[in-house]
């Protein structure tokens, strides 16, 4: 009989957190795409980034969420994301965003997107 070991990746963080967001009241839509200014290299195709998670109230965007699995062995995640491409499309977009470090980064995240529209 085969046995199954189950694995908290990405994609089960982010199903928990938007989860919680929505009990929270947000609406939450996943793996958007959003257009930047520019092209890419040899002038071929729109720039553009996909976010794990935009979440909005009263039709409003509010703020995206990336969601990032940290695995022991690797340098610090902080660090790396910092460094990305990634992270600079983010700040690019001028909307808030907030990073979601594993399972226990969904609680922090609920707080900083309820500060965010409470204005807590």
């Amino acid at each position: 009989m085969a046995t199954l070991k189950l694995k908290k990746n990405e994609a089960f963080i982010q199903y928990v957190l938007m989860k919680e967001l929505e009990a929270h009241g947000f609406t939450v839509y996943p793996e958007q795409i959003f257009k930047l200014k520019g092209r890419t290299k040899r002038n071929r195709y729109q720039r553009s980034t996909r976010v794990d998670i935009v979440v909005v109230i009263d039709k409003r965007l509010l703020c995206i969420v990336e969601v990032k699995k940290k695995r022991n062995n690797k340098k610090s995640t902080i660090d790396k994301i910092k460094s990305g491409r990634q992270f600079k499309n983010y700040k690019e977009l001028k909307i808030p965003f907030f990073y979601c470090i594993n399972m226990i980064g969904i609680e922090s995240v609920i707080t900083k997107v309820n500060k965010l529209y409470y204005g807590e």
